[in-house]
């Protein structure tokens, strides 16, 4: 699945984790919806009636990652060790700087 995400564009690799995270919706898979990512996120939140950090710990497992939970914590040097278009690119906010990663 990682692979088929990483080929997709932003809003079909959403699309296509919440197929997976969702199998019961079938509807997902032919939302009509031609939008940004920051408008693909509200929308798909709307259909599935799901709060914002609902849908990020029920998209977390697709993307074999933690869901991020609060911004409180972020830390603000973790952002700027990387690019901000390799960011967008690839859906990612940078919270934290760990040993060795």
């Amino acid at each position: 699945m990682r692979n088929e995400l990483a080929d997709a564009g932003p809003v079909q690799a959403k699309c296509l984790a919440l197929t997976k995270a969702f199998p019961e919706r079938a509807e997902i898979a032919t939302f009509p919806f031609d939008g940004s990512l920051s408008q693909a996120w509200q929308s798909f939140g709307r259909l599935l009636a799901l709060a914002p950090g609902a849908m990020s710990r029920a998209l977390a497992p697709v993307y074999e990652t933690p869901a991020a939970g609060s911004l409180e914590g972020a830390q603000p040097d973790a952002l700027a060790l990387v690019p901000v278009g390799h960011c967008q690119q690839n859906t990612i906010l940078p919270l934290k700087i760990t040993a060795g990663q």
